[in-house]
C-alpha cells in the first residue's frame, strides 16, 4: 500500500512540477516490478503455500517482461516506440479478435496489478482458507495470461 501511495504521489508531483526523466521512468517501473512480484510471494507465505506464491511471482515477471521486450525489440530493430493506441494493440480481424473482445468483459489479467491484487487478498483474508484458495486460483489465471499476452503481442501491430 505504501508503494501505491508513493507511486501516485511522485507521479502527481512530477506532473505538477512539469518534470520527467528517464531515471524517474526507470525507477517507477522498477518499483512496479518489485511490488507486483512481492505481492504474490507474500500471499503465498500467508496461505502457507510459498512455492505457489513464487510460481505466481515468476509468471507476473514473465508478463511484465513480455511488455518491456516489445520496446527492446523495436529499439534493437531501429524502430521508434510503438504508439500506445488501440489500433496498434488490436489483433488482426478473426477468431482471436473476437475472443479478445469477449474476454475484455472479464479483465482477469488485472488481478496481477498491485491495487487489484491487494483488494483480492483483502477479500480472501475474510474467509477461512481464502488466501490459499486465491493462490491456487491465480496459478492458472497467470498461466493463461502469460500465453494470451504473448499471442496478443505477436498478432498485434506492436512489433511491426
Amino acid at each position: 500500500q505504501l508503494q501505491i501511495l508513493l507511486d501516485c504521489s511522485d507521479g502527481e508531483l512530477a506532473r505538477w512540477k512539469g518534470v520527467s526523466s528517464p531515471a524517474g521512468v526507470y525507477l517507477d517501473r522498477v518499483a512496479h516490478w518489485v511490488t507486483e512480484t512481492l505481492l504474490p510471494i507474500a500471499l503465498g507465505v500467508r496461505a502457507d503455500e510459498p512455492l505457489l506464491g513464487l510460481v505466481i511471482a515468476v509468471l507476473v515477471l514473465w508478463i511484465k517482461g513480455e511488455s518491456a521486450l516489445v520496446t527492446v525489440a523495436r529499439a534493437q530493430s531501429g524502430l521508434p516506440p510503438a504508439a500506445d493506441t488501440q489500433a496498434v494493440a488490436a489483433p488482426r480481424p478473426g477468431l482471436l479478435a473476437r475472443a479478445r473482445r469477449a474476454l475484455r468483459r472479464l479483465p482477469f489479467y488485472r488481478a496481477f496489478v498491485a491495487v487489484e491484487f491487494t483488494l483480492l487478498a483483502l477479500v480472501a483474508s475474510f474467509f477461512d482458507d481464502g488466501s490459499r484458495v486465491l493462490v491456487v486460483a491465480l496459478i492458472p489465471v497467470a498461466a493463461v495470461t502469460v500465453i494470451g499476452h504473448l499471442v496478443a503481442i505477436l498478432v498485434s501491430g506492436r512489433l511491426k
